[in-house]
């Protein structure tokens, strides 16, 4: 006698399987492009911030803030 004939309901339990995984890689797909979209969304801030950046004024490196300022005389 064949083993599989002799367990009633292998076949639901393989369609239950094969379901399971297909669910399983339905969210690994939706995980990866969850993922994909916040790395786009981050990337896109960076270059936005990156472009920005020369409007802001930089902080003085430690050698630029130890040099004495050179004062600007008021001309009268």
């Amino acid at each position: 006698m064949n083993d599989k004939q002799a367990r009633p309901g292998w076949r639901e339990r393989l369609a239950a399987d094969i379901e399971a995984g297909r669910q399983e890689q339905k969210r690994r797909i939706e995980n990866i492009e969850a993922e994909h979209l916040n790395y786009e969304r981050r990337l896109r801030k960076f270059k936005e911030a990156r472009g920005l950046s020369k409007y802001i004024p930089r902080e003085p490196t430690a050698i630029e803030r130890s040099q004495p300022r050179e004062e600007e005389e008021p001309e009268w």
